[in-house]
């Protein structure tokens, strides 16, 4: 299927020319950091994990509450903000937009490696 104009205006060509679709990559973070959200809750609530990131561990500390609070809260930020993009998108907004990804990717597959290691025991 072909993409709508919107999908094709906002596509950005680096240097080398690579297409990178950043809305859709922040529609992408959106999902993933609630999926990140729900199987870390798990994980910390069962005492299979810990949470990496200090600032979130903080936040769990306080409150689970509070932790799937500002997940909900920063995913929510992010589809909010996708209508308002314009184009052309900067290159360290699309610099940027890729390393997030890149790093819920990596994130989940260690989720998923846990998680294995769990239901296999």
């Amino acid at each position: 299927m072909r993409g709508s104009y919107e999908d094709i205006k906002l596509r950005v060509t680096d240097g080398r020319g690579i297409v990178v679709p950043v809305k859709r990559l922040m529609a992408a973070i959106a999902v993933l950091n609630l999926t990140d959200a729900l199987i870390t809750v798990t994980g910390l609530h069962f005492g299979l994990i810990g949470e990496a990131n200090p600032l979130m561990a903080r936040l769990w500390s306080a409150s689970p509450i509070l932790f799937t609070g500002v997940k909900l809260l920063l995913s929510t930020a992010v589809v909010l903000f996708l209508p308002h993009i314009s184009s052309p998108v900067s290159r360290i907004v699309t610099v940027l937009t890729v390393l997030a990804f890149l790093g819920y990717t990596f994130v989940h597959v260690l989720h998923l490696t846990w998680l294995t290691v769990w239901i296999m025991n």
